[in-house]
């Protein structure tokens, strides 16, 4: 008896389907590790990019703190960013760009591609205060090589920086940063700060008088109106605890003062002058001498005695000397603490030599504990600290 022929074909349809299922499952198992690979790509890149982009970030704010390691710093004296940065092992950065958004505040945005394209914004604050860092600093070229010139500190070693020439009579025993110099072993001055002298617009204890700030308290200076340095007397000190006097006038100082605290002679067009022995000794956090235009040791005998900080904003001229019972007498300069030289002419451009009528004796001990100016200028500060405000 002959088996029915329906029972075969049914077999050859379920065999049939059951490939048909196990193709299409196959094909929807193919498919989701294809998707799943692809997820994993594009999650793989996206943190690539996060991370590069991050490390842009990181590379800012390295910059903002250490302005001296930047490739280079604008005329505000930080780094701005830049495009194809590289950050070695062939990975390297679309764009960074910083911009200052207040006093102390930037705002970073740092992009890269790693397959995809990534930005990460943040907004950050550099703590900063301004730091005295060498003995003697001019923005215009020194030609000492007419005066007799002694340096020295309670820390080694000293440095000088001249952002111009320096000419010396004698050799010193100090780091010179200049542009050129008569001495053996200078070298260029850093890239920042980007002046070695803040200018007499980014003086700050200039630009505010009559007031200033010390000890966290807003105070008021008293005016000299007179053109001697003898009419000065005692100060009220709730209102001018640091003894602070300023001067529109060119002042003269005769005869023999001593003055404890700060001399700040600001007119557009006066002059100190020393014809006596002056000695000046500031308060604590202050500096001793602001002269806004010359200071000028005019008799032979003239002494000049700071205990701090002498800021001139041109230049610094003495008498030639004289001999007398074959004893050179020259004018005389003492500072215990440093000596900044601004050296603006009066069309305000640079002179080209901020000392060549200087030939007398200037001896400078640099005495950092004398120097505690954190204030003392907010150009060319040092950055200490770089505070996260914001990061998305």
């Amino acid at each position: 008896m002959k088996k029915p022929h329906h029972r075969n074909g049914f077999a050859l349809v379920v065999v049939l389907a059951i490939i048909a299922l196990a193709a299409v499952l196959g094909y929807a198992l193919l498919s989701a590790v294809s998707l799943s690979s692809q997820i994993d790509r594009n999650a793989s890149s996206v943190n690539s990019s996060d991370t590069l982009a991050e490390s842009g970030v990181e590379l800012a704010m390295y910059y903002l703190q250490h302005p001296d390691k930047a490739t280079s710093v604008n005329s505000s004296g930080f780094w701005a960013g830049g495009t194809n940065i590289s950050l070695g092992d062939g990975l390297k950065l679309d764009r960074v760009t910083v911009q200052q958004t207040a006093p102390y505040t930037y705002s970073i945005s740092s992009t890269a591609t790693s397959g995809a394209s990534r930005t990460i914004n943040a907004t950050v604050y550099v703590e900063s205060k301004y730091e005295v860092k060498h003995a003697l600093a001019s923005n215009a070229g020194l030609d000492l090589s007419r005066a007799t010139v002694t340096l020295t500190g309670t820390v080694l070693p000293v440095s000088i920086r001249v952002d111009g020439t320096l000419n010396l009579l004698s050799s010193l025993l100090a780091t010179i940063l200049s542009l050129g110099s008569n001495q053996t072993g200078w070298v260029v001055p850093p890239t920042y700060p980007v002046h070695a002298v803040p200018s007499r617009s980014e003086l700050t204890l200039l630009n505010s008088m009559p007031y200033y700030t010390y000890n966290g308290k807003l105070c008021t200076a008293d005016e000299l109106k007179s053109h001697s340095i003898n009419a000065l007397k005692s100060p009220d000190l709730v209102r001018n605890p640091a003894n602070v006097w300023y001067t529109k006038n060119s002042i003269n100082a005769g005869g023999t003062n001593i003055f404890d605290g700060t001399l700040v002679v600001m007119g557009d067009s006066s002059d100190m002058r020393v014809q006596g022995n002056l000695k000046i000794t500031p308060k604590a956090g202050m500096p001793g001498l602001i002269a806004s235009r010359e200071l000028d040791l005019h008799a032979d005998t003239s002494v000049l005695q700071v205990e701090g900080l002498v800021w001139v904003g041109r230049r610094i001229v003495s008498s030639g000397g004289s001999l007398l019972l074959g004893v050179l007498f020259k004018p005389k300069m003492q500072v215990n603490g440093a000596l900044m030289i601004a050296g603006r002419g009066d069309d305000d451009a640079d002179l080209n030599d901020a000392t060549s009528n200087f030939r007398g004796t200037l001896a400078i001990i640099f005495t950092p504990d004398n120097l505690n100016l954190p204030d003392l200028s907010t150009v060319g500060q040092t950055p200490t600290k770089v505070r996260l405000l914001s990061w998305k």
